[in-house]
C-alpha cells in the first residue's frame, strides 16, 4: 500500500456519434451533470483506488448517455474544497444549490459560473490545492 504518491484522475471518451460519455474514475469525484430542466445530478458509477495507491488495480468503465441540453462537470476537489478566509469548505452540495439556482445554461456560461460561485466564495483567500474543471454538453452552439 502506497499513500505517499497517488493520484486521483477521471479519463473519458466523449463519443458524439452516438451521445454518449464513457469514463473510468480512480478515486476522483464523479462527473456531476444539469439537467435541460435545471435539476442537477452527481453520475454514480464505479470508483477505484486513485493511481499509485496499489501497484495493481482494476478500472472499470461506466457510460451514460447525453440528452439535448444537458452539460456535464467535471472538477478537482480543489474547487469544492476551496476554503475561506474563515477556513469554511464550498462543498459540493453548496456548488450543486448554487448550480440549480443559476439561469445559465450553457457549458461555458456554467464553467464561469462555477468559477464565480468558488471565488465569491474564496474573498480572497490563497487556493490549497489546484482547481480544474472542464465543462461540456450536447445541443449547444460552438
Amino acid at each position: 500500500l502506497n499513500v505517499d504518491r497517488f493520484a486521483t484522475a477521471l479519463i473519458g471518451i466523449l463519443d458524439k456519434s452516438n451521445h454518449s460519455f464513457t469514463f473510468a474514475n480512480a478515486g476522483h469525484l464523479p462527473p456531476v451533470v444539469r439537467k435541460k430542466n435545471g435539476s442537477v445530478t452527481i453520475v454514480e458509477g464505479h470508483s477505484s483506488l486513485p493511481v499509485g495507491v496499489l501497484d495493481e488495480t482494476t478500472y472499470e468503465a461506466t457510460s451514460m448517455d447525453l440528452v439535448e441540453g444537458e452539460v456535464v462537470m467535471l472538477f478537482t476537489d480543489g474547487i469544492n474544497e476551496s476554503m475561506n478566509p474563515e477556513g469554511e469548505i464550498l462543498g459540493v452540495d453548496r456548488l450543486i444549490r448554487e448550480i440549480k439556482s443559476s439561469q445559465t445554461k450553457s457549458p461555458g456560461a456554467i464553467g464561469k459560473e462555477i468559477c464565480q460561485i468558488t471565488n465569491r466564495h474564496m474573498q480572497g483567500n490563497v487556493a490549497h490545492d489546484d482547481m480544474c474543471l472542464v465543462c461540456f454538453g450536447r445541443g449547444f452552439e460552438q
